[in-house]
């Protein structure tokens, strides 16, 4: 054969052949589901391709020009109920194995590290049937993420080393909620069901049942893994700006590889209960004050009956909190704080439908009588039967809900879909949750026969039992008996409450979806808000429709006043009138949440808010009522009397909240003037009464100034009637201040300790590292920092250490004051133990500021400014950012822009510099919060200041928003 120099001719049938082949490995590598159109949003403009890979894994690509950040989740059909009898929490272990290492990267921390230093997020869940796996990322970095992920279902590691160790994580995990009330009854529910049935098997495991004494634990991760994890068992969604075709490529290339193998059915055939064994009474003692009743009806799988819903209109009468619903009687009875009702539980092979309720002290001694009522609010059903136009109502909801929804958190919204595509086809994929173009009422019949006394599972979380049993891995206190025979009488006996009706059609049903015209723009950004009216009384701004064209708005209503929260008495009678009015209002905004209106009254620092959103329609109608309801609220003693006891038990059941937790909202105690500490909280409440409630209504709205935001699908002239309308119903004259302010407290230069009280055994640790300037650099220098640390100390203190579950370090800024977090919640090392761990890791971390490559610091840089540049992916998260600039008085609206551009303009030489005089300061300006005594820590590592009250004239506060209008460094975050 002789030598050939290419011609040109040449080289374009080499191209020729080499497109013409790389077609047919695509050809070979994915078939595209041309079958259905999947059915999307008329109001998404994202574009969708669902494809099957050879090796028989389904894919839906989704490409969004616009998105920042990229997200990707796999959903494995398999979770905690394959798990081997004697292997309890194995699919939940395999899931921590994954993350440790590959490989093609072994390195146990890479991922996580080039997860953080991208600007992301990860993490996984496992469930009885479903193990997912996610991730985001800046858009840059998507493909050698999903590189990295990718290989996580191909060649996973499972080192020896890092099972013995990650056993310890899992143990931590199970031991840090071993006083969560939720998992605690869980356990007991567990123990009360078909034991064949794999709900019954513990899913988190332990040291105990995932130990290596009798067999090695590695080779059933092995045979697990090998078992279940097959391309046909796994979904897979991934979103990016990048084109469908890129997409494509991109997993052809690196899931193909994904073994690909026949897996068992895991279709359930044994029923939750057995026949027969209902029904049954249940009492659970908590550890927290809690009174709770639910009733649990096993049901069949609807899963396939997505058109018509059956299960939902039952929900929907049964849970409604309007006027004649089951819930206004009960509460009118002074019984119940609230009430739930619908699908539960779901799996393949059958479903859960459960009502529940939230007992007051009243209500625990009238248990009985809250069931019978439950029971003739089903008579009710039974005997008069659900009304088509109920259906074609909720119909129409779920289809103005879909047709009109906005975008959210890319990685919130994967893994829905992951989830979704082991139920639907692809052609409905997106609408499943919504549609409901399929009436069948005998399947509404068939779910209502279900709901019967025979078939009941009574519960009672509550204190005031004698236990019998203990569930094994919990240790809950429990009883279970039968039904009393009165109960079965009463409920047999009881005839059609006059008092539980149907509800009425709802009134508040949007009729226009028109958008008014949009503004027109100059060039790419965003309009901004602006100032419409000012007066003495109001500031009113607006912004108009520019951006997200749908026929919502977003409206916000502040009404503040100086010398709020003087007290803790002050703090709770504003905090308890903002809950009086609430449950005043119940009846009248429940349709109004029905209807795709959204109603927050709440308490802040500087006064009262009230925040209206949703479809734009009928939002001046229910702005009217709330302000007149408002305006003639007044309050009987038996509802002052529940609410009063409600906030009570709360606050006590926050001193029991886990260690790492207990110490978060300590520190948020001491570091803000306005928020008082647990037993501050506890004594104001326990003395204060309706006629101080009273004082505060008459005290508060004689000059409330009131500020005000419009954006959306609203005129200029209808923000402004709505805003002049609440200042009629709600303002009187008075002295009017337009800037109340918030504190924020300076910490002392020297390091300060504040201990945690915590009945848990494990230890809890915070340790804030607080900034001693407030400037645009300040802020970009610290973010830089912490984005340094945040992989590195998880990496440490958790997977190499194995010191606790709760591991975490972040940037966590108090208003404009940076910050960083450093927190540890540890069964196995005491406060001191972490302490000393975290001094080394940050001393480590001081060594590393010199050697940090320049490529890896223009990572972190770039991430950072990637987040802060993310535009709102939608009109209530574009409308919150500006609220939270106007609260502060930052009226340029550029805080975040601001940031970005210090971030970006930083060298790795000037951060260096910057770096290393925070870590020669240390512990400079730092607190730390742990369950531990004074004399422990002070033993081990020398003298802390304690902190001083805040009403004590030496403790130093920063004022907001005066400290930003008075900083001559500029804008502030």
């Amino acid at each position: 054969m002789f030598d050939q120099q290419e011609t040109p001719r040449m080289r374009t049938i080499s191209r020729y052949f080499s497109v013409l082949l790389m077609l047919c490995l695509v050809t070979a590598c994915a078939s595209v589901s041309q079958d259905d159109q999947i059915i999307q949003s008329k109001n998404d403009k994202r574009h969708y391709r669902y494809l099957t890979l050879a090796n028989g894994l389904p894919v839906l690509l989704i490409n969004d020009p616009d998105a920042q950040f990229s997200a990707a989740s796999l959903d494995v059909f398999v979770g905690s109920g394959m798990d081997p009898d004697d292997r309890a929490g194995l699919a939940h272990f395999l899931e921590h194995m994954l993350f440790l290492g590959t490989k093609k990267y072994p390195n146990p921390g890479e991922y996580q590290a080039f997860i953080k230093a991208n600007g992301g997020q990860h993490n996984a869940y496992t469930s009885m049937e479903h193990t997912n796996y996610f991730f985001d990322v800046k858009a840059g970095a998507f493909e050698p993420a999903l590189d990295r992920f990718a290989q996580f279902f191909i060649d996973p590691l499972l080192s020896k080393d890092y099972v013995e160790r990650e056993k310890n994580a899992v143990n931590s995990e199970y031991q840090a909620k071993i006083k969560d009330e939720g998992r605690r009854k869980l356990d007991v529910l567990r123990q009360i069901v078909n034991q064949k049935h794999p709900f019954h098997k513990f899913s988190v495991g332990s040291l105990e049942t995932l130990s290596s004494d009798e067999r090695p634990i590695r080779a059933d991760l092995l045979a697990f893994y090998q078992k279940y994890y097959s391309a046909k068992n796994m979904r897979l969604v991934v979103y990016g700006e990048q084109s469908l075709e890129q997409l494509q490529a991109w997993i052809e290339r690196d899931f193909s590889e994904v073994p690909s193998f026949s897996v068992p059915n895991n279709h359930i055939s044994d029923p939750l209960f057995n026949k027969g064994e209902l029904p049954k009474w249940v009492n659970v003692k908590p550890e927290k004050q809690i009174r709770e009743l639910s009733l649990l009806f096993p049901m069949p799988d609807y899963q396939e009956d997505y058109h018509s819903k059956p299960t939902l209109a039952l929900g929907h009468i049964l849970g409604h909190e309007g006027a004649g619903s089951l819930y206004a009687y009960l509460k009118k009875n002074n019984w119940i704080e609230s009430l739930s009702a619908g699908g539960g539980l779901s799996y393949q092979g059958g479903s859960v439908f459960s009502i529940n309720v939230e007992l007051t002290a009243e209500g625990l001694q009238h248990q009985q009588d809250i069931v019978v009522a439950v029971f003739q609010a089903i008579h009710r059903l039974q005997k008069d039967g659900i009304p088509k136009w109920v259906f074609d109502e909720l119909a129409e909801i779920s289809e103005l809900n879909f047709d009109y929804q906005e975008e959210g958190n890319p990685l919130h919204y994967v893994v829905g879909l992951s989830n979704a595509m082991q139920y639907f086809p692809a052609k409905d994929v997106l609408q499943a949750e919504y549609v409901m173009d399929d009436y069948q009422p005998k399947l509404i019949e068939q779910a209502l026969d279900h709901l019967a006394v025979d078939n009941v599972l009574i519960t009672v979380v509550a204190d005031g039992f004698t236990s019998v049993d203990y569930s094994p891995y919990y240790q809950t206190p429990y009883t279970v008996a039968n039904l009393p025979a009165s109960l079965l009488t009463a409920i047999d006996d009881a005839s059609v409450n006059q008092q539980i009706v149907l509800p009425a059609p709802n009134p508040l049903l949007p009729n226009n979806m028109d958008l008014i015209a949009p503004v027109a723009k100059s060039g790419a950004e965003p309009l901004l808000p602006h100032e419409i009216e000012r007066s003495e009384r109001m500031s009113l701004w607006y912004k108009p429709l520019d951006q997200f064209h749908t026929p919502r708005s977003s409206n916000y209503y502040s009404f503040q006043k100086s010398g709020l929260n003087k007290t803790a008495k002050d703090t709770i009678a504003m905090e308890l009138y903002v809950g009086l009015v609430n449950d005043s209002l119940t009846d009248w905004v429940y349709p109004a949440y029905l209807a795709g209106l959204s109603f927050d009254f709440y308490a802040h620092a500087r006064g009262m808010s009230l925040k209206v959103d949703g479809f734009s329609d009928r939002q001046s109608d229910l702005l009217a009522e709330i302000a007149e309801k408002i305006h003639q609220a007044t309050f009987t003693d038996s509802q002052f009397e529940r609410l009063r006891a409600e906030a009570l038990r709360k606050v006590r059941n926050a001193k029991l909240a886990p260690p790492y937790r207990k110490a978060l909202g300590q520190w948020q105690q001491v570091m803000r003037s306005q928020l008082w500490s647990y037993a501050e909280t506890e004594k104001a409440l326990e003395s204060i009464t309706l006629k101080d409630i009273q004082e505060f209504s008459n005290g508060f709205w004689p000059g409330a100034y009131q500020l005000s935001f419009s954006n959306g699908n609203l005129t200029k002239e209808q923000a402004r009637a709505n805003a002049e309308a609440l200042q009629a119903a709600l303002q009187r004259d008075g002295s009017f201040d337009a800037s109340p302010s918030i504190g924020i407290r300076k910490l002392p230069k020297e390091r300060s300790f504040e201990a945690v009280d915590s009945p848990y055994k494990d230890a809890g640790y915070l340790l804030y590292w607080q900034a001693d300037g407030i400037s645009v650099d300040d802020q970009a220098n610290w973010l830089l920092l912490a984005k340094t640390l945040e992989a590195a100390y998880f990496n440490s203190l958790r997977t190499e250490q194995q010191l606790g579950y709760v591991v975490f370090a972040n940037y966590y800024p108090m208003l404009t004051m940076p910050g960083i977090t450093f927190v540890v919640q540890s069964p196995v090392a005491d406060v001191a133990e972490i302490h000393k761990a975290t001094l080394a890791f940050l001393q480590r971390a001081a060594g590393a500021v010199d050697a940090l490559p320049e490529g890896l610091f223009a990572q972190y840089r770039s991430a950072i400014v990637k987040q802060l540049n993310e535009q709102p992916k939608n009109l209530e998260d574009e409308s919150a950012r500006y609220w939270n600039d106007l609260a502060l008085g930052l009226t340029d609206f550029d805080r975040r822009k601001a940031i970005a551009e210090a971030v970006g303009a930083i060298s790795l030489a000037d951060w260096q510099v910057f770096a290393r005089h925070q870590y020669q300061s240390f512990p400079d300006h730092t607190l730390l919060l742990g369950t531990t005594a004074r004399e422990i820590i002070e033993k081990a590592f020398g003298s802390f200041l304690p902190l001083p009250h805040k009403s004590s004239n030496s403790a130093d506060f920063v004022e907001y928003p005066a400290i930003l209008r008075s900083n001559t460094q500029g804008r502030s975050d």
